[in-house]
């Protein structure tokens, strides 16, 4: 619809001259965060004509909270339009005043940021530091009281390392996963600022570089019954791209489904036109297809006849028809993949399945071809990974599957409005970075800096814009002359948005900052543009200690807590007692297992690992009904030997 609207715009003068008269002021927020084709329609409508003839134009952004690459935010973009403004007789204005944040966690922006956000065209802003509001300042010197008589500081470090089971030390490295240990220090400090010092639950935020971090997090607030609220996306189950996908599912495992079914018709990877529906229904086509259960050349030859006959009973002249055009032969193909997919479904694995229904369909080549291509393939790509996980649970059941497919397309709009407004406001807020932007919380928790993104790319279909408007892919393997380069570019763009998340992140924090994850044992500056996580990005700040392994272990650090730092407070979760987390009982004894627990776990893996491996070599169809151990499956390996 937008670039619909730039085409209309572009094309016909007279239009833009009736729009431009509808308008007084033109106010545009949040400008860091327009696309291109955004960009040109405002100033189309604002910046270009005559000046008595344009509406006024007032423009607010922020390029260093510029955060939606992902969703075809440009700052080039965004600089080219700050130039043309300039041209056209406009003003800028700088706000450097922060109405936030106390002056120390501005302070420490400043120290974290400031080192790398270096200027780039089109990539970069330069950095400006934010000076703290009267408010702000005096906001500073109630919270400076509190936490001066309490264990908090405006800043904290927590380095999340664990004990080396052969020497007993804290320290980087692979010796469980840190998750647990970050997330019950992080509940038992939540719990003693809303008993002790009686913070609000909801001036509480805890941020997330992705999703996938916070189950361990939850967990560990449902077990301490500290009431929390998931921010999600609210348009997830209403964008197309996943209404369509979920009908196919829907229909490839519930054949009697003809809403589904129709759905997929509709679609945008099939294109049947609505003249054609009375007369594929009137020749009984949803019968036929509810019949289908396989790759039948039977059953597919009367589906080309119906379809045949059907085409040839719409009437000639309809308006538009001629622009899909063939939607016979996608019918057909989308009939043969269905006939596939349900037979895949009965005998293959979970994950086997979901890889050939990806494959057959094709779904995610056309959609990324389309607007906002990348953000419809994560979507879709969201819904697999989805649908998966749920098909391989032990708890998996279809009928819930389709029953959570068919509700999250229907009630999802319905579920988010219907939610108590207070429900929210007596919980601690639970998010990712992205969407707390424009928000902000009295105490900010950032855990898991060292979790990292983009770990492994879709192998089905990968796809990057270039700055001609023009597209460099792999698909299945083969990639075009130009993708390692679009590929470097993207990269490069996605380092410099990572440092702009990291900002947007210390910034929500009016009056504390709590910074968590896992740091190595000695701390050098890594290049900003080569950093893979937030920690990288964190050791170029000035004044951080050479290691951390000597307070990390030292016995008198981990009696009180905490090691103070210059203005940092460091604390490190690991040298908590192992079985009383978030107590102040320390643990300076090396913990080694007993032969006992060694034993066990071992008898546990061992079984774990037989029982995972029944359950992958099982067909997806035989799991609903028979469970790893069960009685049933005894009864069935009894049977087929």
């Amino acid at each position: 619809r937008l670039r619909a609207t730039l085409d209309l715009l572009e094309c016909s003068r007279a239009l833009r001259d009736r729009e431009r008269q509808r308008l007084q002021l033109l106010l545009v927020d949040e400008f860091q965060d327009t696309d291109p084709v955004q960009s040109r329609i405002v100033r189309l409508l604002g910046l270009e004509g005559e000046v008595d003839a344009r509406p006024s134009l007032f423009v607010v952004g922020d390029p260093k909270q510029s955060i939606y690459a992902w969703r075809d935010a440009d700052l080039a973009a965004y600089e080219a339009f700050e130039e043309a403004l300039r041209a056209a007789g406009g003003v800028k204005h700088s706000l450097d005043v922060n109405f936030r944040s106390v002056g120390e966690v501005l302070e420490e922006v400043d120290r974290v940021i400031a080192p790398v956000m270096r200027y780039e065209h089109g990539v970069q802003p330069a950095f400006r530091g934010l000076e703290p509001a009267p408010a702000s300042k005096d906001a500073g010197r109630r919270a400076a009281k509190r936490f001066a008589s309490g264990p908090w500081r405006p800043v904290e470090y927590w380095i999340s390392w664990l004990r080396d089971p052969a020497t007993g030390e804290l320290r980087p490295g692979r010796h469980g996963d840190p998750s647990e240990v970050e997330a019950g220090e992080l509940a038992a400090d939540l719990q003693q600022l809303h008993d002790i010092a009686g913070v609000p639950w909801s001036r509480i935020g805890i941020l997330f570089r992705k999703t996938a971090s916070q189950p361990p997090f939850l967990d560990e607030l449902r077990r301490r019954g500290i009431p929390f609220a998931v921010t999600r996306d609210r348009n997830y189950y209403q964008r197309r791209e996943v209404i369509e996908a979920a009908a196919w599912v829907r229909s490839i495992i519930n054949p009697t489904d003809h809403l589904a079914l129709l759905t997929v018709l509709r679609s945008s990877v099939v294109g049947v036109p609505d003249a054609a529906l009375i007369p594929l229904w009137s020749r009984s086509l949803p019968l036929l297809v509810t019949e289908l259960a396989g790759p039948d050349a039977a059953a597919l030859e009367k589906l080309e006849e119906v379809v045949a006959s059907a085409a040839a009973a719409i009437p000639q002249g309809i308006p538009g028809l001629d622009r899909i055009a063939g939607w016979e032969r996608s019918l057909l193909a989308a009939l043969r993949s269905l006939a596939v997919l349900r037979r895949s479904y009965r005998r293959d694995a979970a994950d086997v399945f979901v890889r050939r229904l990806r494959r057959e369909l094709f779904v995610e080549a056309s959609e990324a071809a389309r607007f906002q291509g990348k953000f419809r393939l994560a979507n879709l790509n969201r819904l697999f990974r989805q649908l998966e996980t749920s098909m391989e649970s032990d708890e998996a059941d279809v009928h819930a599957i389709l029953r959570a497919l068919r509700l999250g397309v229907m009630e999802s709009r319905e579920s988010e409005e219907a939610m108590p407004r207070d429900a929210a406001e007596e919980a601690v807020q639970v998010m990712t970075i992205h969407t707390a932007k424009g928000l902000e919380f009295d105490h900010v928790y950032v855990p898991q800096l060292h979790a990292r993104t983009r770990m492994g790319g879709n192998d089905i279909l990968e796809a990057t814009e270039v700055a001609t408007g023009e597209w460099e892919y792999h698909l299945f393997g083969a990639q075009t002359l130009g993708y390692e380069r679009a590929e470097e570019r993207r990269a490069h763009i996605e380092a410099a948005e990572t440092v702009r998340t990291l900002y947007v992140a210390l910034t929500r924090a009016r009056e504390r900052v709590v910074l968590i994850g896992q740091w190595p044992a000695s701390i050098d500056a890594v290049d900003p543009l080569e950093a893979k996580d937030y920690v990288d990005l964190l050791r170029n700040r000035p004044g951080l200690p050479a290691s951390l392994l000597e307070p990390a272990n030292d016995p008198a650090v981990a009696l009180a807590g905490f090691w103070d730092h210059r203005e940092l407070r460091f604390r490190f979760p690991g040298s908590r007692e192992r079985h009383g987390r978030g107590g102040h009982v320390t643990e300076t004894a090396p913990w080694l297992p007993g032969t006992d627990e060694v034993e066990h776990y071992a008898t546990v893996h061992a079984e774990r690992r037989r029982s995972a491996r029944r359950r992958s070599d099982r067909p997806w169809s035989v799991a609903v009904t028979v469970g790893p151990g069960s009685r049933l499956e005894a009864l069935v390996e009894a049977v087929t030997g």
